[in-house]
């Protein structure tokens, strides 16, 4: 009964936009993490509130929440549950046009500090490593493993505009060029994969990549491509070994945002 429920919370969230709702789970599925404007019984009114929701043991408990605007999303979950983390966003107050982080990462359970600024931070799916993403690239990613605090960013590493990493440190992104003081990706779009002490391979290429992911293995990788028109988006998915990159077999959909 427990499966059928949260697996209709899951289907709810997703196929309903007024439900303004992201979640994360454990890789058992026994743990979710719930970012939503809905409140517990009980909980008292706040103005714009905004929630993170834990559920664990059949039971659900708000491990944070904001008001008066200010919003809390992108929650994680590390695989075994230890870890979380979620955004807090800032909303803006007068003018909107000053190009500034307005988000600080939270975490709990995190075994040390890290060392990297706090906007838009994306841990490994088992939180071994912490990157931070660079900054609309005014400013370029860094990598942390929080094992041993050491930390890698350009030219150490790559210029990248990095999207993702895996438990091995494993950073994918795309291949990009410091250029007048601002990091641009290479056009056409060079999906690449690149960890410390290694050159960066690249898997994938195409006009306009939107986005990509790498398992927590960094075997396989998931890559989503800009179609012709805005609303449209194709998903190419494959192994990240030189020897089997990622391939065309697309799936077409409709982009949700």
């Amino acid at each position: 009964m427990n499966a059928v429920w949260r697996l209709s919370l899951l289907s709810m969230c997703v196929s309903a936009p007024l439900c303004l709702a992201q979640l994360a789970t454990t890789d058992d599925g026994g743990r979710v993490l719930l970012a939503s404007r809905w409140r517990l019984s009980g909980e008292a009114f706040e103005p714009l509130h905004n929630g993170i929701y834990s559920l664990a043991a059949n039971r659900w408990n708000q491990a944070a929440h904001a008001n008066s605007g200010y919003t809390l999303t992108r929650p994680f979950l590390s695989g075994d549950g230890t870890v979380a983390a979620w955004d807090r966003n800032t909303p803006c107050f007068g003018s909107c046009m000053i190009l500034t982080p307005r988000s600080v990462t939270e975490f709990q359970g995190l075994a040390s500090t890290p060392k990297l600024p706090e906007y838009g931070l994306i841990p490994s799916r088992h939180a071994r490593f912490l990157l931070s993403p660079g900054f609309y690239g005014l400013s370029d990613f860094a990598l942390q493993d929080l094992a041993t605090g050491q930390t890698w960013s350009p030219p150490a590493g790559p210029y990248l505009r990095a999207l993702g990493v895996a438990d091995d440190g494993s950073v994918i992104g795309l291949a990009a060029m410091r250029d007048i003081g601002i990091t641009q990706a290479l056009t056409p779009n060079r999906v690449v994969v690149w960890r410390p002490g290694s050159e960066a391979r690249e898997i994938f290429q195409a006009p306009s990549v939107a986005n990509a992911w790498i398992s927590a293995d960094a075997s396989r990788a998931l890559v989503e491509v800009a179609g012709v028109t805005r609303d449209r988006r194709t998903s190419c998915g494959g192994s990240t070994s030189p020897a089997e990159p990622v391939n065309g077999s697309h799936s077409k959909r409709r982009a949700t945002a």
